[in-house]
């Protein structure tokens, strides 16, 4: 079944919100979204890569989804 044109304008919504929360976000905290959201990487990967501790990657995807969240809301 095909998602109706409210679905697919909500979705759209959605991501246009995500898209100026990543915008706004700094480096970092953006990156371990990527990385945990869109690459799949888990939390001990992310730390490695971006040479940080698991608890900075915790810390940072709360960031971030706190950020996606506000600009979700009106």
């Amino acid at each position: 079944q095909a998602p109706s044109p409210e679905d697919i304008l909500q979705a759209a919504q959605a991501l246009e919100a995500i898209d100026r929360a990543l915008s706004r976000m700094k480096t970092r905290i953006r990156q371990t979204f990527v990385l945990r959201y869109l690459e799949g990487l888990d939390q001990a990967q992310i730390a490695e890569r971006l040479g940080v501790s698991v608890r900075t990657v915790q810390n940072d995807l709360v960031e971030a989804l706190l950020a996606c969240d506000a600009c979700a809301r009106p």
